[in-house]
């Protein structure tokens, strides 16, 4: 029976008009209630509620006892529950079935953290939370309760806020926080999905650990408690709350378990809707009620800020104004709220467009004036409509929507008569990011070959389709055509000069004359007299070059010293000098202090707005010098300074791993990376880290669902540390197909023949390779000792090997 139909709660029913006047008579600016929020609160952020989750564990684990698949006509919840009651009493409890189905579909506490950490993955706060979080802004709460795993609150805060709350998962971290604090508090009663020891199971949520509910009766003493999505399944909250209410001390403001009209309510808590101070409010769902408080509390303030909106979390946003749930919702105020957030990201477009073209600021002339005004700067520049439709496919490229955005691109040059030539342009350039970002450098590659059939003169297309060729020689083909169109550009140059230095690194080819010295340090010095500006990258890699392969001591020094000297005079504190310099006083081995000091004097000089990239150097610079203390020091200051820069959560990750030989915590960061930028590179870099700490399925997984183009090279690594060598070794042939003589690969090739005990073969392999390289190659030659003494063995074993006369 539902609650409004128990007679004897009749007069236990209060409005959220109640709920409202309640929460506004705070007493001195303090909230008067604590929230408690369950399951119920993340479903419209995606997350599976209890009850679905119930349901299929019902019918997987009645279709094992069985040993059988059934259709819908054989199976139905009530056959397997009577199923279970009758043949699995020594597991099942009616009183709490989540918890002993969820504890008999996975055994072992690791199994559950993985299978929560997979339900939550990639979900974001429903704009339930915007409204929370605009209410605990506005002090009508502070403290959250909660028994959910997800870490949804904390990303509200982080997405829609300013503040940072205080979040405690764990028992032994409780005593910190206090009743008094102004800080938001999150306080997970069951745990964090992060941990193997989230209370799961019916055992486990039978009590709650000491310090946390000594913590819940202290806050309770002074708020009364308002109770959502939570349905009272689990003894360990329901028993503090009884315990609590035979004491008139505690939940003075009152309980008010706030329920979706017509919910079944646990018997247990139709008991405590009994006692004195509780009651019930009805209410549409979580997202309703923070919408309706919101609107009254807030005065229909907007959830999410203007600019918030133009500046960040496009993604998210874009994901609230999607959501089936809520363009379908009854709610008045949550339709009016996404139409406002809409028009304010249209407006936004608006504004950029005609900052781009530099409107006059004196004019009468509004937005709506302009909104579907044509107007054109120069005759081949793009007009008004043409800039709409390019901007709103970066508005959605901003937000991950990659696939969309070719499929958009390829329909509006297929479909609209007369498409103009610039901005075909502009969509083919755009497609290929796209197919860029999602790790397809083939089909970027087409795109790049379309535009040099429509924009023939440019130098730039080239560069880019050397930029994503595999093979160096190749890709020096292509920078030599972009130079044959325009000579005077400098960075060509730069470019060929490292294809030039890979190749004199990484070639084995008796059949070619590997790059010279002289002729890498020429081509950089062409690309220097076209352009002598700091700007210009040949600087960055001449220095690197000379610093890494001139033998000659004195030489070196004095070639760098030269080069530094040059861009002093342009700017000693721009950051490409200051690099340049902390290399050069790290290899000659100079004082640690004296090579920060060069750092964060340029920090505290440069004309550079953001410090981000001196930051970066700082702890690149400390880890390189083994200061431990101080790069921690740094770390914990950029931890607050940089949250939201994805490119300092991929530097802190390497530095974790590297430096501290935390490899879970690299992972985790590199989690919250994905989160900020989900790149191919950004993939790539975790999917590694799971290999080393032997996640290979959450490798597998990455590398199936999230990497894209061409996987082989991450195959191979994924084979060879999974064992599999024979597959390994196969991938590697096929990659010398395209470049039999890249020395990585060969290395890899005669390993995994070693591997394979293919050790004849391997000699002769390996002896090819080491006569071109006469006998240079470091990596070859100890494989090929250790090839020779393993195949001088094997060859002994056989000849003295008994043999079998039976």
């Amino acid at each position: 029976m539902n609650v409004a139909m128990h007679p004897d709660l009749s007069n236990k029913r209060k409005t959220i008009d109640d709920l409202i006047r309640y929460i506004r008579t705070c007493t001195e600016g303090n909230p008067n209630y604590l929230l408690l929020l369950g399951a119920g609160c993340s479903i419209t952020s995606g997350i599976r509620g209890a009850s679905d989750l119930l349901r299929a564990w019902q019918r997987e684990i009645y279709e094992s006892k069985l040993g059988q698949k059934c259709s819908d006509e054989e199976y139905s919840d009530k056959k397997a529950i009577e199923y279970f009651k009758t043949f699995c009493s020594h597991w099942y409890d009616t009183r709490n079935e989540y918890a002993s189905l969820f504890e008999q579909k996975f055994d072992l506490p690791r199994q559950r953290r993985m299978f929560i950490e997979q339900e939550v993955a990639e979900k974001h706060p429903s704009i339930g939370y915007a409204y929370l979080i605009k209410l605990i802004k506005s002090n009508f709460f502070n403290t959250i309760f909660t028994t959910n795993y997800d870490d949804l609150l904390n990303e509200a805060f982080y997405t829609f806020s300013d503040k940072r709350p205080i979040i405690c998962a764990h028992d032994s971290a409780i005593g910190s926080i206090t009743v008094t604090s102004n800080r938001p508090k999150i306080i997970k009663l069951h745990g964090d999905y992060l941990f193997d020891d989230i209370k799961s199971t019916l055992r486990e949520t039978e009590t709650l650990e000491e310090n946390i509910k000594s913590k819940f009766i202290e806050f309770a003493k002074n708020h009364g408690l308002i109770i959502i999505g939570y349905g009272g399944n689990d003894r360990s909250v329901m028993d503090v709350l009884f315990h609590l209410l035979k004491q008139d001390d505690y939940f003075k403001n009152g309980i008010y378990w706030c329920l979706r009209k017509g919910t079944e309510i646990h018997p247990e808590l139709r008991k405590l809707l009994l006692r004195d101070r509780v009651y019930f409010v009805e209410i549409d769902g979580f997202d309703e009620l923070m919408a309706e408080l919101n609107s009254y509390l807030n005065k229909d303030e907007l959830p999410i800020a203007t600019s918030i909106i133009s500046d960040r979390n496009d993604k998210l946003i874009e994901e609230l104004l999607d959501n089936p749930y809520f363009t379908k919702s009854d709610s008045e105020i949550i339709k009016r709220d996404l139409a406002r957030i809409r028009d304010s990201k249209e407006d936004n477009l608006i504004k950029k467009i005609l900052a781009s073209f530099e409107v006059d600021s004196s004019s009468n002339e509004n937005i709506e004036t302009y909104r579907y005004k044509s107007i054109k700067k120069y005759p081949e520049k793009l007009n008004l409509n043409e800039n709409i439709i390019l901007l709103r496919l970066h508005e959605k490229v901003s937000v991950y929507k990659y696939t969309e955005v070719i499929s958009d691109i390829t329909r509006l040059i297929n479909e609209q008569p007369g498409i103009t030539k610039p901005l075909k342009i502009e969509l083919r350039k755009l497609e290929a990011i796209c197919w860029i970002r999602l790790g397809e450098e083939s089909k970027a590659i087409s795109c790049y070959n379309d535009l040099i059939e429509i924009d023939y003169e440019s130098t730039k297309y080239y560069l880019n389709i050397a930029s994503l060729t595999r093979d160096q020689a190749n890709r020096i083909l292509f920078i030599d055509k972009a130079l044959k169109l325009n000579e005077y550009e400098s960075v060509p140059y730069a470019s060929k000069a490292r294809s030039l230095i890979y190749l004199l690194k990484n070639l084995i080819d008796p059949n070619s004359t590997r790059p010279k010295y002289d002729e890498i340090i020429q081509t950089l010095d062409m690309g220097i007299k076209r352009d002598p500006s700091i700007s210009n990258p040949c600087w960055q890699v001449k220095f690197s070059f000379i610093i890494d392969n001139e033998n000659d001591k004195t030489r070196r020094d004095e070639e760098c010293k030269k080069i530094l000297d040059d861009l002093n005079e342009q700017d000693p504190y721009d950051i490409r000098f200051v690099q340049l310099m902390v290399d050069f006083m790290v290899k000659k081995k100079e004082k640690g202090d004296d090579i920060i000091k060069i750092i964060r004097e340029g920090k505290s000089k440069s004309r550079e707005k953001k410090r981000l990239n001196f930051d970066l150097l700082l702890i690149e610079t400390l880890s390189e010098l083994n200061n431990k203390p101080e790069l921690r020091n740094q770390m914990n200051y950029m931890d607050q300074e940089y949250e939201n820069e994805d490119i300092y959560l991929d530097a802190k990750a390497r530095i974790l791993l590297k430096k501290f030989n935390d490899l879970h915590g690299a992972i985790e960061v590199m989690k919250e990376s994905i989160k900020l930028n989900p790149h191919q590179s950004t993939f790539k870099q975790l999917f590694k880290y799971y290999l080393y700490a032997k996640k290979y399925d959450d490798a597998k997984q990455l590398l199936d669902k999230k990497i894209g183009g061409d996987k082989r090279d991450l195959e191979r690594e994924y084979f060879e540390y999974t064992k599999k060598y024979e597959q390994a070794y196969e991938i590697v042939k096929e990659l010398r197909n395209e470049e039999p003589y890249n020395k990585a690969l060969v290395i890899h090739e005669a390993y995994f023949l070693l591997k394979l005990d293919k050790l004849q073969e391997a000699h002769d392999f390996m002896k090819k390779f080491l006569d071109y390289s006469n006998f240079s190659e470091p990596y070859l030659l100890v494989n090929y000792e250790l090839g020779n003494k393993l195949l001088r063995k094997k060859i002994n074993d056989d000849r003295f090997r008994t043999p079998d006369l039976s």
